[in-house]
């Protein structure tokens, strides 16, 4: 014999439907106040974010409007900070992304100083701050897409996606000037790098610019020849900080091998000051994606 289910009762009914009521409610309830988030809070971060694009695109100006020649340029003299060692030493003066001047001495012991600068007319281009300003440029293209289609951001998701993206460029222009990408030592010792010097180095010195973080850096190796295969070839070095010492090079028929590293930075103020608004820039992003994922489970749209 089979058995046969009870009707719900009228109880179980109310009860159902109750829930739904208060399902309901709640939804509305958030809906009104992801509303509120888009008329008051959404439109106050984006104020903001705007405020920190526009300040830090300011610092940009001579990289987007480069001088064509160092009588055009609006140069900012750096020297080293004070470190105690004097061993290397140096004045330049840097334009956006390129150094157009620089008076440069090398003392090494037991030999006379080696003086040299970047040739007349000539600029040493620093490709970090240039690759930091284009992907400055697409987050500034991404936050203005944002600003045109402020009536389609109604959703937790679709602010999550263009916020999201817009915070991933901005830490790819910051990454560049932090984690900086490192010539090896064929590159360091190159006639491509070695022919913007007057006079050039000898050929057991060479040297190179580059930026970390917010400070310009010069960097200085010193070769001593050797014989081949007594150390680690040129195509295993790497680009993290010191790996050029015992790499080895050739200059004809002679082969060195780099025996020292030296270097001194100096800060670069508007450096510090990009980084700084670009920080502000990806924290208010950031503030405003965290509070619409509240309401993302739900599926709101305005």
């Amino acid at each position: 014999f089979g058995y046969r289910l009870a009707p719900p009762s009228h109880q179980m009914m109310a009860n159902v439907k109750c829930r739904d009521q208060n399902d309901e409610a709640e939804r509305e309830a958030l809906k009104k106040e992801f509303v509120w988030l888009l008329e008051n809070e959404y439109t106050r971060k984006v104020a903001d974010i705007n405020k920190s694009m526009e300040e830090c695109a300011k610092k940009f100006v001579s990289v987007f409007q480069p001088a064509t020649s160092d009588k055009d340029i609006r140069p900012i003299i750096f020297r080293p900070s004070q470190t105690g060692d004097d061993s290397i030493s140096y004045k330049v003066s840097l334009d956006g992304d390129q150094i157009w001047r620089a008076d440069i001495t090398i003392k090494l012991a037991s030999r006379r100083p080696h003086k040299t600068s970047i040739k007349e007319h000539s600029a040493w281009k620093l490709k970090q701050i240039q690759d930091c300003a284009n992907y400055f440029q697409v987050a500034q293209k991404q936050f203005h897409d944002i600003l045109q289609s402020s009536s389609a951001m109604n959703s937790p998701k679709q602010i999550q996606k263009s916020f999201g993206d817009f915070i991933s460029t901005l830490r790819q222009a910051v990454e560049v000037l932090v984690v900086p990408q490192l010539p090896d030592v064929k590159e360091v010792y190159s006639a491509e790098l070695r022919g913007q010097l007057k006079p050039e180095l000898p050929e057991d010195v060479a040297l190179f610019f580059y930026i970390s973080s917010d400070s310009l850096v010069l960097s200085v190796l010193i070769a001593a020849t050797t014989q081949k295969g007594n150390t680690k070839s040129a195509k295993d070095q790497t680009t993290s900080y010191g790996s050029w010492v015992g790499t080895t090079y050739d200059v004809g028929s002679i082969t060195y091998e780099v025996t020292g590293h030296q270097q001194v930075s100096s800060p670069v103020r508007w450096l510090q000051d990009v980084l700084a608004f670009i920080k502000d820039a990806q924290q208010l992003a950031q503030e405003l994606i965290d509070k619409v994922q509240t309401f993302d489970a739900y599926g709101l749209e305005e």
